[in-house]
């Protein structure tokens, strides 16, 4: 049985839409989250190895080609027997072997997303390219789920997008509210001639911001 829309991880939900709308690398970034956390599944490990591919660029081919081979290889014991298992040999089939026998484990997920993360706004870019419903729905899931939602949480608070946006990332900042990036949206938007569409999400954000 398929699991419904709200069984499933909120960065995988954001990462499939990220890679509808061609914006590999954000996807990329959420779905190497997902796999330092532990995550198995074969989508999120297939999906990885295609956003790392679809992340190649005219400057940049070989590292990402690398990477994808690793995650890839690591890969096929988890889709075996699964509907990814094709998927994954068909990304995999040009690609040069890994250059190391080491397994994918929690040290290089964390090379893998701090070579991603070269950029601050790399999730903030992503999250540009898609429809307006959709931004909000990642600005929120992000916002619930996502230890590198802070520069995308920022933005939209601080009317990157639209007002909706804005208060989807202001019901759902708490957690980053020690965050200077965060605090210092909050008291711009306080200024911001489009304050009363951010109410009432934009006080109670202030209020908590600023209790002892």
């Amino acid at each position: 049985m398929a699991a419904s829309a709200a069984s499933i991880d909120g960065r995988l939900r954001v990462a499939r839409l990220l890679l509808r709308a061609q914006r590999p690398l954000g996807a990329a970034v959420l779905l190497a989250e997902l796999a330092r956390k532990g995550n198995r599944e074969p989508e999120v490990w297939t999906a990885l190895g295609a956003a790392l591919l679809g992340a190649r660029h005219a400057l940049m081919v070989k590292p990402f080609e690398q990477w994808a081979a690793w995650v890839l290889r690591e890969a096929e014991p988890i889709t075996f027997g699964t509907p990814f298992a094709q998927p994954r040999l068909e990304l995999a089939r040009d690609l040069a072997p890994p250059a190391t026998e080491d397994p994918f484990d929690a040290y290089a997920l964390d090379q893998l997303v701090a070579f991603l993360l070269t950029r601050k706004d790399v999730l903030i870019t992503a999250v540009d390219g898609l429809a307006p419903a959709e931004r909000v729905l990642a600005v929120a899931l992000l916002a619930e789920t996502s230890v590198h939602a802070v520069p995308v949480v920022a933005a939209a608070i601080g009317g990157r997008w639209d007002a909706a946006a804005a208060r989807a990332a202001l019901s759902r900042c708490q957690r980053f509210l020690d965050r200077p990036e965060i605090r210092a949206a909050i008291a711009a938007a306080t200024r911001s001639p489009a304050r009363a569409l951010l109410e009432p999400f934009l006080g109670r954000a202030f209020d908590r911001m600023n209790q002892p």
